[in-house]
């Protein structure tokens, strides 16, 4: 259930057990809540300490940062630096 931060910079998917993600969220979408902050994506990754997070500063740049621990014994992402990515690939 992901909930969007828009940031002056990009977008921001938080996820349960995220430190900025909502005690109460809207499930339903019902309320059509949309969360925005006039900080940059970098501050607000240099502000916090607990991620569960896709950040996505524009369609060909996003990262997931997850340092949150899993349950179930479930293994963490590995982390992939889209910014180093060939985006001329046809594959």
């Amino acid at each position: 259930m992901p909930i969007m931060l828009t940031a002056s910079d990009g977008l921001i998917q938080l996820l349960p057990g995220d430190e900025l993600y909502p005690e109460d969220p809207d499930y339903t979408g019902e309320m059509n809540t949309v969360m925005s902050t006039d900080k940059m994506v970098e501050d607000l990754m240099k502000e916090g300490s607990t991620f569960h997070r896709i950040v996505i500063k524009n369609i060909n740049s996003l990262a997931l940062y997850v340092n949150i621990q899993a349950k179930y014994k479930h293994m963490n992402p590995l982390m992939i630096n889209t910014d180093c990515s060939d985006y001329n690939s046809r594959l």
